[in-house]
């Protein structure tokens, strides 16, 4: 074929294969780089898997000397061939298709060779030849890389998301290593609809990679709205604990991004959440576990100061206060979601020790507004906290904290907070 009909035929074969439709974005983000399908040619096909004998070292070093020294032995031949065609992945020599064919009489299901034989298929413009030779060749060995990236390759120019991700799929549950690079490809596409729900089906059934992506995507992920879609939509991690502990490190990122709807939103996913937690600020004996993350009370244990939870009597979760002297700081801390308006608070201490200047004080934070200074405050000497605020416009997170002061050089805080209340007015 001259040089312009194959121009001609590529051309035309690259627009008959192009995607078409709301999906055309997603494919592109799903799409390998250029550099890893070739390499998938040969450096992730030198490392399947085989015995560790003297002849696989040098089929694995030198295949075209293995093959002349044991011409009948098919994986030799098959290698050979691969190796050809790593020099030449776009326009593979006529040696490198009778090389695979050789292999293949020598053993007709050599997933190495009929992978080959697709390689050249296909870029000879013969892709429906190309993708029977390598779709056979994953038949017979689900472990051959290449061919699973080929197919991925395969997937995405006719459009279809699905069959891509099964070889994703593949892929991922038989070569740990290639999670390195397709993680972060499968973290760059979350923002489409079209993929996370695909997508979202392998998060919910799979033990194998999805725990490792999911870890991966928190650590990792700059767009933290698709990650929580992903993580709404799929119902999270088959695996329930593994489950609870990725929602749990997904509301710590999102609050300490501010991004408290979002938050809200996992936690309403997780067994045993209720929507009172959000608005309620009593003590919880779901806070003395942390089972909620953020979004229950977060206690400190500090140098000079420290408070914690603990049950009283009566078998009802109490807040512990300690404060050396000359110390201030905020003590605990609970995130709530009220709506703007007005409200009034109650605080109930059931003990209260501490010398001159000791005292326990709460205020309310916005920290959607400017400078986060709290919108009501105050401190007292004695077993009750009261007090009017309102949140205003825009307000509609909020942080309750506790502070203590030690007092005076001399003295300590020791105190027991036994109820939180807030009512709107």
């Amino acid at each position: 074929m001259s040089s312009r009909r194959r121009d001609s035929a590529t051309s035309a074969r690259q627009s008959n294969r192009r995607p078409v439709g709301p999906y055309r974005a997603a494919l592109a983000r799903l799409a390998l780089p250029r550099i890893l399908l070739v390499a998938a040619l040969g450096v992730i096909a030198a490392g399947l898997s085989l015995a560790l004998t003297a002849s696989t070292l040098v089929r694995r070093g030198n295949p075209e000397l293995a093959a002349r020294m044991m011409p009948i032995d098919s994986l030799a031949v098959g290698g050979w061939a691969e190796r050809l065609l790593m020099q030449k992945p776009l326009n593979p020599t006529p040696e490198t298709g009778e090389l695979a064919r050789s292999a293949l009489r020598l053993q007709a299901l050599n997933p190495t060779a009929l992978r080959v034989l697709g390689f050249v298929a296909a870029a000879r413009g013969d892709e429906r030849t190309g993708r029977a030779l390598i779709l056979q060749a994953q038949h017979q060995s689900r472990r051959d890389a290449p061919s699973q990236f080929w197919l991925i390759e395969d997937a995405v120019q006719r459009g279809d998301i699905r069959t891509a991700l099964v070889h994703y799929d593949i892929v991922l549950r038989n070569k740990p290593s290639s999670h390195n690079v397709l993680f972060p490809i499968l973290l760059n596409t979350l923002s489409d609809p079209a993929i996370r729900e695909a997508l979202g089906h392998y998060i919910g059934t799979d033990e194998i990679w999805a725990p490792q992506f999911a870890s991966y995507a928190l650590a990792n992920s700059k767009d933290l709205r698709s990650l929580v879609a992903l993580t709404v939509e799929s119902g999270g991690l088959k695996n329930r604990q593994m489950a609870h502990e990725q929602a749990v490190g997904l509301i710590a990122r999102l609050v300490a991004e501010n991004r408290f709807a979002d938050a809200r939103r996992i936690y309403l996913t997780m067994p045993g959440a209720t929507p009172l937690r959000l608005v309620d600020p009593g003590f919880d004996k779901a806070d003395m576990d942390t089972r909620y993350g953020a979004i229950g009370w977060q206690t400190k244990a500090q140098a000079d100061a420290s408070s914690g939870l603990v049950l009283d009597d009566a078998g009802k979760p109490s807040l512990l206060l300690s404060a050396n002297a000359l110390t201030t700081t905020n003590i605990a801390t609970k995130l709530l979601y009220l709506t703007p308006g007005r409200y009034h608070i109650g605080i109930v201490l059931s003990k209260f020790e501490g010398g001159d200047g000791a005292a326990v004080g709460a205020q309310i934070r916005c920290p959607a507004q400017p400078g986060d200074q709290p919108v009501w405050s105050q401190r007292v000497s004695a077993r009750m906290i009261s007090g009017d605020f309102v949140l205003p416009a825009g307000c509609d997170a909020q942080y309750l904290d506790i502070v203590v002061s030690g007092g005076s050089s001399g003295s300590m805080l020791d105190a027991v907070i036994r109820s939180v209340a807030i009512r709107p007015e």
